[in-house]
């Protein structure tokens, strides 16, 4: 792990399928973490003291940054480490949907699959009876009384999506493309514990041979580089953290230091640290306003998902602003607007509500918005 990339801790056990998909994913990304192995079933108290509730598996812990849900867990690891990329470019929004599916409609077919009484009885070959029984009652507390798919119904869906998912990697390595994403960590973690903890069931793949070479291409990237801790060590390490990162928006850093020492998250004499306080918009635009100025920083410099359109739209209204404060300007953009004639395109003034405006004040706005346009 470089220098600058804080200490990783997964707490986890090696049955957990959400777990293996961590797993597989700080593999993927070839991270150095820490291995806390905390129990199947509750009671879990190290864990819901990092939590504050929060009993499902695995958890990520960042200091004393506490993380779960492994759609979270997995956009954390990104934004530590943003190559290889699990979200790609062209794509973001088809592979979170795609790993929403695997990790619901998939995840649960299979596992209803997996734990029917004959993989139920592998799952707990060597564990004592009583063992079964706890983890059977821990489940079905989870579930909330929700109904599990019967077995011959699981296979029949199963089957079928192990079908869609082979349609997928007939002309590609990966679900997506040549190379993985957050979609094939996401529907590789139920078909793993088919394969590799219950294998009396695994012939239900055999009848994919693509998702087999597949699977074999994920479980080669292994799970990056382990070493072991225990769990007092990590709430030692939670307790003696400082605040992960500094609150980013000065704004907002009072009210949330406040709330956190209410409820007990932040030393009652702790502060934001004075370098920070100055965490500001303006403070952003002053530093960039050299390079804005030049041309050689676009108007959104981390991105944006505002069409072409609406750019055009955004600009204008920004310069109206600027005006408004510097009556020179105001009265120089007001002139251009209105002696030169210009005709704001239909599809801005219907995004604007400007189409069917024809008071005084929104002609005014529609002029001056076209000719800065």
């Amino acid at each position: 792990m470089t220098t600058d990339t804080p200490d990783i801790v997964l707490h986890h056990y090696p049955l957990s399928p959400f777990a293996e998909k961590v797993r597989a994913v700080l593999g993927f990304k070839q991270l150095a973490w820490k291995s806390v192995i905390i129990p199947a079933v509750l009671p879990k108290p190290d864990v819901v003291a990092l939590t504050g509730g929060y009993r499902k598996t695995p958890i990520l812990q960042i200091g004393r940054d506490i993380y779960c849900d492994t759609a979270l867990i997995c956009d954390v690891l990104e934004h530590l480490k943003p190559e290889p990329a699990l979200y790609p470019a062209q794509q973001k929004g088809l592979a979170r949907t795609l790993a929403q599916w695997a990790d619901t409609t998939l995840f649960w077919a299979a596992m209803a699959y997996n734990f029917q009484p004959k993989g139920a009885a592998a799952v707990f070959a060597e564990a004592a009876p009583e063992a079964a029984q706890a983890f059977g009652a821990d489940r079905a507390a989870m579930r909330g009384g929700a109904p599990r798919q019967f077995p011959g119904d699981a296979a029949a869906a199963y089957k079928s999506y192990l079908r869609r998912l082979a349609d997928m990697l007939e002309s590609q390595d990966y679900l997506l493309g040549e190379a993985p994403c957050i979609a094939d960590f996401a529907a590789y973690h139920p078909l793993w514990f088919t394969r590799s903890q219950v294998p009396v069931l695994a012939d239900i793949l055999s009848s994919t041979p693509a998702v087999l070479a597949w699977m074999d291409r994920l479980q080669s990237f292994g799970h990056g580089h382990i070493q072991k801790f225990s769990s007092g060590e990590s709430v030692a390490l939670c307790a003696a953290s400082s605040a992960g990162c500094p609150l980013h928006d000065s704004r907002f850093q009072d009210e949330l230091v406040k709330q956190a020492k209410a409820h007990g998250k932040l030393d009652a004499h702790y502060q934001v640290p004075q370098r920070y306080r100055n965490n500001l918009p303006q403070m952003l635009e002053d530093k960039l306003r050299p390079w804005s100025e030049a041309d050689l920083l676009p108007d959104f410099p981390f991105g944006t998902d505002l069409t072409t359109d609406e750019l055009q739209i955004v600009r204008a209204l920004k310069k109206l602003k600027h005006a408004t404060n510097h009556p020179t300007e105001l009265l120089s953009l007001a002139l251009k607007s209105f002696w030169g004639g210009k005709e704001m395109p239909m599809a801005y003034q219907e995004r604007l509500g400007l189409a069917d405006a024809h008071s005084f004040r929104d002609t005014v706005v529609r002029r001056l918005l076209a000719g800065n346009l």
